[in-house]
């Protein structure tokens, strides 16, 4: 298929296919499904803000179909720019040849090419599950810098855990590709938006979460109000479904200002909780970028 008929099929899409995160209720093994409990996203507070701006939708295109993978944060260090994303949502793919699309309304589409997984680690640390994704600075118009999250917009101090957080992200059904499509090698406007979902920081019981650690990783609960997230559309998708696709989304702190504090790294289903890595546990790493 050449790149012609890959923008085209890309363009006539109206559902994007997902492919399902791992990690789900690794405590409890097989187990039967829970009864659905709706959980539901929005298109409200973050709307205007740097949650929105930062975060990206990640696709691949395998030759036979364009597959939405996960979710991505931009991330600039020095004069240098990346994706901050879940590792296992792009190490599934280090075995087949493929095209990465980093998208979203905010900066439009960027085809990194078929020798993107040369362009980071496979994990940092296999208990963190969290990579990067370094993006060509000539490939961004200087327009579109400002999307990209500095030191300042991320959470790097230690923290009570109190405040309200949302979880901003592209679900599965969330997100259509715009109709202007896709050009090779640089950014065209694109119509996605990012979702968000108020989630509540985990004090619970944390015995036989399985791959969890305090130090690391936060966890979170799914909210039954909605009162952050009460303006602008809204879709009701059921759980855990709802959570397709969301892999590498930001857990932000939205009392004064926004700041990312974790990215969204799997969940347990029994447990209904969000696990996520904490940007305080990536610091160092981040700071070497």
């Amino acid at each position: 298929m050449d790149f012609q008929d890959f923008v085209g099929r890309l363009t006539r899409a109206s559902v994007v296919v997902t492919v399902f995160q791992s990690g789900i209720d690794s405590e409890v093994g097989i187990m039967k499904r829970p009864k659905t409990r709706y959980l539901c996203w929005s298109q409200g507070r973050s709307a205007l803000s740097v949650a929105k701006r930062a975060t990206v939708n990640i696709l691949a295109d395998h030759g036979d179909g364009t597959y939405q993978i996960g979710t991505g944060i931009l991330f600039r260090s020095k004069k240098d720019y990346y994706i901050l994303t879940a590792a296992h949502v792009v190490g599934r793919l280090s075995h087949r040849a493929y095209k990465l699309i980093i998208s979203s309304e905010m900066v439009g589409s960027l085809i990194l090419g078929e020798d993107a997984k040369n362009s980071y680690p496979s994990s940092l640390m296999p208990n963190l599950d969290i990579t990067w994704i370094r993006v060509p600075g000539e490939m961004i118009p200087k327009s579109d810098t400002g999307s990209f999250l500095c030191q300042g917009d991320l959470e790097l101090e230690p923290w009570s855990g109190e405040g309200d957080f949302l979880l901003v992200g592209y679900p599965m059904g969330g997100c259509v590709p715009g109709r202007k499509g896709l050009r090779q090698g640089g950014w065209l406007q694109n119509h996605t938006l990012p979702l968000e979902m108020e989630v509540s920081h985990f004090h619970g019981v944390t015995e036989g979460l399985g791959g969890y650690d305090e130090k690391l990783h936060l966890l979170f609960s799914f909210q039954r109000r909605r009162g952050l997230s009460s303006r602008g559309p809204s879709i009701m998708v059921g759980f855990p479904d709802g959570l397709r696709g969301v892999s590498g989304s930001g857990v932000w702190k939205v009392n004064g200002k926004t700041k990312l504090v974790s990215i969204q790294t799997g969940f347990y289903e029994r447990r209904r909780l969000i696990k996520s890595t904490k940007v305080l546990a990536i610091k160092e790493i981040l700071e070497l970028c």
